[in-house]
């Protein structure tokens, strides 16, 4: 009896010691816990699939602004159960008209209330930091390892598992490997992929919360002429506002 219970003991100390040696496994690693990796995961868990997301981050990074969404997007978003929760928090879109400052008339136009071959468009201004929160909470908990930055991938001798080494000496073992780590992309740079190409035209984009509807409607917008493109989308509750550098200044684009 005694000598099955030391034996057993030494089976789990070898279990223990194998495991810090090769890494912790998992069926299904994610790495990076922004939108793309949040959504990935959560896909797969309404499937019950289970998966772990390594994010470099201490926390939940919900720095940023927000982004128009449109109809495919709300699809989306249906599938994996958290449209309805973030409609509640985001206002609908109906149309955009940009107007110039300068002349004060109206030069571009776009409605969202025709109907499409599918049925109705549905848009709206979601708040990045709202859409990541909302991914977050309805993952099972312990999904996200935070502070988990990964610092190098190699695969072992038979082809079968990704050696995922972490910046804090740690290791994890993966049998299907997703990267979702952005621009700067561990994963990518292990697959060989070529750096991503510069664009010309950078797009940037604010959001401001104002208080006071101000009189306007939710499909009103504004067009700045000169040095920029400028469109503020006016929500009842929101201000959002998108600009980019323009290489044709007095060109006014449909957004």
């Amino acid at each position: 009896m005694l000598g099955t219970t030391l034996s057993a003991v030494s089976n789990i100390e070898n279990s223990l010691i194998r495991n810090t040696m090769e890494g912790v496994e998992a069926e299904i690693v994610i790495v990076g816990a922004g939108i793309a990796g949040l959504t990935t995961s959560l896909g797969l868990h309404r499937l019950g699939i289970r998966s772990s997301v390594l994010e470099s981050s201490e926390s939940l990074r919900v720095s940023g602004f927000a982004f128009t969404t449109w109809t495919n997007a709300w699809r989306a978003l249906d599938g994996i159960g958290i449209g309805d929760s973030l409609r509640q928090q985001h206002d609908r879109l109906y149309g955009i008209v940009a107007s110039s400052i300068i002349s004060g008339l109206p030069t571009s136009e776009m409605s969202f209330t025709t109907k499409a071959s599918h049925g109705d468009h549905e848009v709206r201004c979601v708040r990045r930091k709202f859409l990541l929160e909302a991914l977050q909470k309805e993952l099972p908990s312990g999904t996200i390892r935070f502070s988990s930055k990964v610092v190098s991938i190699e695969e072992d001798s038979g082809g079968c598992f990704k050696m995922v080494h972490l910046a804090n000496g740690s290791a994890v073992k993966a049998k299907v490997l997703i990267g979702c780590d952005g621009v700067n992309s561990v994963v990518s740079k292990w697959l060989g992929f070529k750096k991503p190409a510069s664009w010309v035209d950078l797009p940037f984009g604010g959001l401001q919360i104002s208080k006071a509807v101000m009189g306007l409607s939710p499909n009103s917008c504004c067009s700045l002429e000169r040095a920029c493109d400028v469109v503020l989308p006016l929500v009842m509750k929101a201000l959002c506002i998108g600009f980019s550098p323009s290489l044709a200044p007095q060109k006014v684009r449909n957004y």
